[in-house]
């Protein structure tokens, strides 16, 4: 099953303007989120309308990310099948706050692999729950944005929606 949201759509059931536009998509596999795409709005895709009980609560948890509010409860992600490494660099990754930043070399210290700042870049470019698992916060101990398997616009976007304001971007 999968299910996709608009931040357009969610900002306009709020009354609310979007600087920005973007589809979000939530495969499923069971109970568990098995990956998340995101796409500019733009692009067509199936959106799931009807009141599953998943989908109610994956809009509770997007329409809570979008107007910046503490996130209701944890969503289910499966990352067993993923190497211990990227375990541990994702998981890592997700007690960064809402609205801050964290370096690849400071989440590689965290990850218990100070010297693996490049692998951390990997792990991230390759995360299957973008948002969920905020990849879109590690940036370079310069300051600058860095990569971002999405590009770099959606980055920036999801920053500037954090509240985060970069030295610039380098690519």
């Amino acid at each position: 099953m999968q299910a996709s949201l608009s931040n357009a759509d969610s900002f306009k059931e709020q009354g609310q303007p979007c600087s920005f536009s973007f589809l979000v998509t939530f495969h499923f596999a069971g109970e568990a989120l098995a990956k998340v795409t995101i796409a500019p709005h733009d692009k067509p895709a199936m959106v799931l309308s009807h009141p599953h009980p998943k989908t109610l609560k994956i809009r509770e948890w997007f329409n809570a990310y979008l107007q910046k509010k503490p996130f209701p409860f944890p969503l289910p992600l499966q990352l067993s099948h993923l190497s211990l490494f990227s375990q541990r660099v994702l998981t890592s990754l997700q007690t960064v706050p809402f609205g801050e930043t964290i370096s690849y070399k400071e989440l590689a210290s965290k990850a218990k692999s100070p010297s693996a700042s490049r692998a951390v870049g990997g792990v991230c470019n390759a995360n299957p729950y973008p948002l969920i698992i905020p990849c879109h916060r590690v940036i370079q101990s310069n300051g600058k944005i860095g990569g971002f398997a999405y590009g770099y616009e959606m980055k920036e976007q999801l920053l500037a929606h954090e509240s985060f304001h970069s030295d610039g971007i380098d690519s």
